[in-house]
């Protein structure tokens, strides 16, 4: 046993301590075996503050590390950072890695990171606006909770999200006060806790080219959604996915071939009184297919066949309301634009 517990030191001589160092201002913990280093956290709350900037590689002891990955609770309660910039290294952000950065307002995931996990931002609720790269794989429960605007960028791969001991208030989204969502890729996660239900704030709902199926229940009783658009691509939507959305006005389903719809996807919805618009040669196929055929008014996309996206500031245009009205602010959702070369089109506003 003595010679064992004497290898044993020969290879770990200087303890847990020798695998953290410090590097202008960053604390970094060694992977072991690795030539790779994760942010780790400090010894105090009230350590990191101001704007900070990840490198992509740190040199400690006559040795370069690449950095990888921001460890669990690496920048937990840091109320006094304001911003943290981090490299393309990074692929993972870690359990509560920034969960109580109250100073953060602006947030950029790199395009390579696979993982966030646990309670990663929980608490920043100051973080209004965040784009999930499609490099992302697994959210994990509580991810985010302030969040006002989401993008989830088109990618091939799945999206799965994880809910801690299926609780609904656990799902990645759930408690964000979300206005407006774009869904760029399909979402795999337990049915009845979805991520996006009993949303009451979300109104704008863009479904991108990259989901063939909308979930059961992903929707269900946000009361406020009064704008969707399905990408071309939707050959599903699951049960009740959008049951008990009875703000809905205006849906552009851009799917030449009609969508199967499983049991109550929009049971008690608002949709006797909302406009369907479809593709012109699939008008009479949603007429006659039920529930599409219980939308108030089906009409033509006249011959668009992508999304059409702008940002408020990018053009001065005329804005008018799907009735006819002009809007001298434009908001959130489909709105019509009039170009000044005279072109009019149905636009989704960001």
């Amino acid at each position: 046993m003595k010679r064992l517990t004497y290898l044993f030191a020969f290879f770990f001589p200087l303890g847990l301590n020798a695998q953290t160092f410090i590097e202008n201002g960053v604390y970094y913990s060694i992977k072991l075996w690795t030539d790779n280093v994760g942010v780790a956290p400090s010894n105090s709350t009230s350590f990191y503050k101001g704007d900070i900037v990840i490198p992509e590689i740190v040199e400690y002891d006559n040795k370069t590390y690449t950095v990888v990955s921001i460890d669990n609770d690496a920048f937990t309660g840091s109320e006094g950072l304001t911003s943290v910039t981090l490299p393309q290294t990074i692929t993972t952000i870690g359990d509560r890695s920034f969960s109580g950065c109250l100073g953060l307002t602006n947030f950029v995931i790199p395009g390579n990171v696979t993982s966030i996990g646990y309670d990663a931002f929980y608490g920043s609720k100051n973080i209004k606006e965040i784009t999930i790269p499609k490099s992302v794989t697994i959210i994990c429960s509580r991810a985010f909770s302030g969040l006002e605007k989401l993008v989830l960028e088109d990618g091939d791969e799945p999206l799965k999200l994880v809910t801690l001991y299926n609780i609904n208030d656990n799902t990645p989204f759930h408690i964000c006060p979300l206005e407006s969502v774009y869904l760029g890729r399909n979402l795999e996660y337990t049915s009845e806790y979805s991520p996006f239900r009993d949303n009451a704030k979300l109104m704008s709902l863009i479904i991108g080219e990259g989901v063939t199926k909308i979930g059961s229940y992903l929707f269900k009783d946000c009361n406020g959604l009064s704008d969707v658009v399905l990408g071309a691509n939707v050959m599903a939507i699951g049960g009740q996915a959008f049951m008990n959305c009875n703000a809905l006005k205006n849906v552009l389903c851009y799917a030449i071939n009609v969508p199967t719809t499983y049991v109550g996807a929009f049971s008690n919805s608002s949709i006797n009184k909302a406009t369907l618009s479809v593709p012109k040669v699939s008008i009479e196929q949603y007429r006659t297919t039920k529930p599409w055929s219980d939308f108030g008014n089906i009409v033509s996309l006249d011959g668009e066949s992508t999304i059409r996206t702008i940002r408020y500031e990018d053009i001065n245009n005329e804005y008018y309301s799907l009735n006819g009205q002009t809007i001298t602010k434009p908001h959130r959702g489909i709105v019509i634009v009039r170009s000044s070369n005279g072109i009019t089109k149905k636009t989704i506003m960001k």
